[in-house]
Protein backbone atom coordinates (compact mmCIF):
# COMPACT_ATOMS: atom_id res chain seq x y z
CA UNK A 1 0.00 0.00 0.00
CA UNK A 2 1.58 3.54 -0.74
CA UNK A 3 0.12 6.76 1.34
CA UNK A 4 0.75 10.44 0.07
CA UNK A 5 -0.69 12.02 3.45
CA UNK A 6 -0.60 15.98 3.71
CA UNK A 7 1.36 16.50 6.97
CA UNK A 8 -0.47 18.93 9.68
CA UNK A 9 -3.80 17.82 7.84
CA UNK A 10 -5.35 16.79 11.57
CA UNK A 11 -4.86 20.31 13.10
CA UNK A 12 -6.73 21.77 9.70
CA UNK A 13 -9.68 19.94 10.13
CA UNK A 14 -13.15 20.71 12.01
CA UNK A 15 -16.11 19.51 13.11
CA UNK A 16 -18.20 21.78 10.71
CA UNK A 17 -15.97 21.23 7.81
CA UNK A 18 -17.33 18.81 4.72
CA UNK A 19 -15.44 16.03 3.97
CA UNK A 20 -16.04 14.11 0.56
CA UNK A 21 -14.31 10.65 -0.23
CA UNK A 22 -13.48 9.62 -3.46
CA UNK A 23 -12.42 6.10 -4.49
CA UNK A 24 -11.89 3.95 -7.38
CA UNK A 25 -10.88 0.62 -8.89
CA UNK A 26 -8.25 -0.67 -11.22
CA UNK A 27 -10.12 -2.34 -14.04
CA UNK A 28 -7.29 -4.19 -14.71
CA UNK A 29 -6.54 -5.52 -11.30
CA UNK A 30 -9.94 -5.33 -9.23
CA UNK A 31 -7.68 -5.88 -6.01
CA UNK A 32 -6.18 -2.32 -6.60
CA UNK A 33 -7.83 0.79 -5.29
CA UNK A 34 -6.92 4.63 -5.19
CA UNK A 35 -8.78 6.42 -2.44
CA UNK A 36 -9.10 10.11 -1.35
CA UNK A 37 -10.24 12.64 1.16
CA UNK A 38 -10.81 16.12 0.69
CA UNK A 39 -11.76 18.85 3.46
CA UNK A 40 -13.66 21.69 2.40
CA UNK A 41 -12.24 24.27 4.42
CA UNK A 42 -13.06 27.40 2.20
CA UNK A 43 -14.65 28.74 -0.79
CA UNK A 44 -13.61 31.62 -2.85
CA UNK A 45 -15.49 34.09 -0.55
CA UNK A 46 -13.43 32.85 2.31
CA UNK A 47 -16.41 30.57 3.91
CA UNK A 48 -18.60 28.28 3.13
CA UNK A 49 -22.55 27.74 3.49
CA UNK A 50 -23.12 25.31 6.07
CA UNK A 51 -27.50 25.07 5.39
CA UNK A 52 -27.85 21.60 4.49
CA UNK A 53 -31.71 20.49 3.84
CA UNK A 54 -32.16 16.96 5.14
CA UNK A 55 -35.95 16.78 4.52
CA UNK A 56 -37.00 14.22 2.45
CA UNK A 57 -37.79 15.28 -1.70
CA UNK A 58 -40.90 12.56 -1.56
CA UNK A 59 -42.72 14.56 1.12
CA UNK A 60 -42.84 17.66 -1.11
Amino acid sequence: MNRNIRSGWERAVEVENFLITLSTRNNDDPSKQTVVIGCLVGDVRGEIDRYIDYSDPEDE
